[in-house]
């Protein structure tokens, strides 16, 4: 970090505390705090969890910036500078790892870390009219939008509406998936029947 280095080494300059500099670090870890509290309000998406983590870098780079100045001088031990630099860095790989990971899970349609899908096929099929799950899918469009579609079989002679309401309160309330598609068919369906099955 060009930044980081710069200001170590104005800090450690003939082995004496740069004054200036660590004035410099310290406004900017106050000023990275408020960047980090006021982009935490502003929502949880991905968009503003890059944004916290940014912050959180920049706190970091001062931070260890004014540290191993203040070690440097007092220890005169020249290796803290990198020290910083190698936090600094593990800190950033770290960050881009977890959005990386996070993008990838959107990008691949992969069911999100925080939903438990046997929990939903639990809470269906635990339904008094006795359905079946043939398929089950919840993924992400995005960090703040979740998707399900599922297919469910019901007997001929039951109504499917309210298990599709009961489903999508519970899958709403319990996981926040907004978009829930619901398909149900009854076994005249899966025998070629010409019975329509029922979307929703």
């Amino acid at each position: 970090n060009p930044t980081v280095f710069n200001h170590i080494k104005d800090l450690t300059k003939g082995a004496t505390l740069n004054v200036t500099t660590t004035k410099d670090a310290a406004v900017g870890i106050v000023m990275s705090f408020i960047i980090f509290w006021i982009t935490k309000m502003s929502g949880k998406s991905m968009t503003s969890e890059s944004g916290i983590m940014h912050a959180i870098q920049d706190m970091a780079g001062f931070g260890s910036t004014l540290v191993a100045g203040i070690l440097i001088s007092i220890t005169h031990f020249n290796r803290w500078d990198s020290i910083a630099a190698l936090v600094v860095a593990f800190l950033m790989f770290k960050h881009a790892y977890e959005m990386l990971k996070k993008s990838g899970r959107i990008l691949l349609e992969s069911t999100p870390e925080d939903v438990d899908l046997e929990k939903i096929r639990d809470f269906i099929e635990d339904h008094p009219v006795s359905p079946k799950v043939r398929n089950l899918h919840v993924w992400s469009i995005s960090s703040e939008i979740k998707t399900m579609s599922v297919h469910i079989i019901l007997e001929d002679d039951v109504d499917c509406h309210p298990i599709q309401t009961e489903l999508r309160k519970y899958a709403q309330k319990e996981f926040g998936i907004t978009h829930v598609t619901i398909e149900t068919l009854h076994p005249s369906d899966l025998l070629g029947n010409d019975s329509p099955a029922h979307h929703s």
